[in-house]
């Protein structure tokens, strides 16, 4: 199993990136009273790390399916 860290430098330059700038990923306060009591990590910034992670090469056909819902 790969892992890696996605530092809170990254999710600054990630908000700049996507434009998002929704303040549970990015400010201490909003994130320490949200229901998970800190800052979250970007749930696309995840997938774009697993996806540059991850050897796609060594497959024959691989498919991603995205859905969206609310």
């Amino acid at each position: 199993m790969k892992q890696f860290k996605i530092l809170e430098k990254r999710g600054y330059t990630y908000s700049i990136e996507s434009g998002d700038k929704n303040q549970i990923h990015l400010d201490d306060l909003i994130g320490y009273n949200s229901i998970f009591n800190h800052k979250i990590v970007y749930g696309t910034l995840i997938f774009f790390e697993i996806i540059k992670k991850s050897d796609f090469k060594k497959l024959n056909k691989f498919s991603i399916k995205i859905q969206f819902v609310k």
